[in-house]
């Protein structure tokens, strides 16, 4: 009989369930240690990947997104191609409203022009009346200048007033009448300026023409004659001070040419005064002599009537300058036309 020792069949292992496995506390990764059954992991730097696992980074196969077995990785789309759709679609958008306001811009009736045509001819007439202002003013005592000046100014303040409604009328959109309106107001400015200048200086203006207007009614060879004379002067002077602040060139310069002539005027009442007493000189002397230079040298004197003429000559130029009725004309017949044009 044989001693020998029976083989022993190798005892299969029994398989470790998974879910009691883990319930008993244990981390997964020991399940496979423990002598699971079940496909081996693939070995690598990191240790032993089991099997059904995607490496470190990828997505389990089969899941969303996951690329398939042999497929390449879906790349996602650049943000520069969002940022460009963005921008396409903006463009045409502008480009659709552009060309739906240049296709379907409502046109302009000659109703439309025709209440434009009216509103200039209310302008028209308040700057009229504006120009009516200016040129009474002169004819004022002084007792009404400030009055006439209040006068002025509220003309100029209504004419602005109807001038900024013309600007909310439809006939303004028609790109034409723009221009040409936008053309006039900036011309009527100039004027409006001008004349606001015109009116803040025209009550010391005056107060000049009313003193150095007033000489006195004497002879030279009368004895008060220097006295009147100093006291007349020193009253013109006083006034003509008042205008040399003014930015109106042409009283500024009426000012200038008045105070030289009372400069002149106080000089030849100075030598007639270090005469004395013009009845005590003697024919011939060298004080008659003296006496003699003196009157020729006050009748050469330019005449007070000179210098306001060459004032009014030039103030008249100044307001020829900034007159904007030819823009304003240009404005008028041009509404004509669209008139016409819209009734065809």
């Amino acid at each position: 009989m044989n001693n020998a020792q029976p083989i022993n069949a190798p005892q299969t292992q029994q398989p470790v369930d998974q879910n009691a496995y883990l319930q008993n506390g244990n981390q997964p990764s020991q399940y496979v240690a423990s002598g699971a059954t079940g496909p081996q992991g693939v070995s690598g730097a990191l240790g032993s990947v089991p099997a059904g696992v995607p490496p470190m980074g990828m997505p389990p196969q089969g899941a969303y997104g996951a690329p398939m077995p042999g497929q390449p990785q879906k790349r996602k789309k650049g943000s520069g191609v969002i940022i460009g759709i963005i921008v396409g679609v903006i463009v045409i958008a502008i480009i659709a409203a552009c060309v739906f306001f240049f296709l379907f811009k409502p046109s302009l009736t000659a109703q439309d022009y025709l209440e434009a045509s009216t509103k200039l001819d209310d302008i028209s007439s308040e700057y009229y009346d504006v120009t009516s202002d200016m040129s009474q003013m002169q004819y004022y005592d002084d007792s009404d200048v400030n009055s006439s000046v209040s006068d002025l100014k509220d003309g100029i303040s209504k004419l602005q007033q109807i001038e900024g409604e013309f600007s909310s009328l439809k006939a303004y959109k028609d790109d034409e009448v723009k221009q040409a309106y936008d053309t006039y107001t900036a011309s009527s400015k100039q004027f409006t300026d001008y004349m606001l200048k015109v009116a803040e200086a025209y009550p010391a203006l005056k107060a000049v023409e009313t003193s150095c207007g007033d000489t006195p009614y004497v002879s030279m060879y009368d004895s008060d004659f220097a006295d009147q004379y100093s006291t007349f002067l020193s009253s013109c002077k006083t006034k003509l001070e008042a205008l040399s602040n003014t930015d109106v060139q042409s009283i500024k310069d009426f000012a200038t040419s008045m105070s030289e002539y009372a400069t002149k005027l106080s000089d030849i009442v100075d030598q007639l005064k270090e005469l004395g007493n013009i009845d005590d000189i003697e024919y011939g002397s060298d004080q008659y002599n003296k006496l003699s230079d003196i009157v020729d040298e006050y009748y050469e004197l330019p005449s007070t009537y000179e210098a306001t003429s060459d004032f009014q000559s030039a103030i008249s130029d100044e307001l020829n300058k900034v007159d904007p009725s030819d823009e304003l004309q240009a404005v008028q017949d041009l509404l004509g036309t669209k008139i016409q044009e819209a009734k065809r």
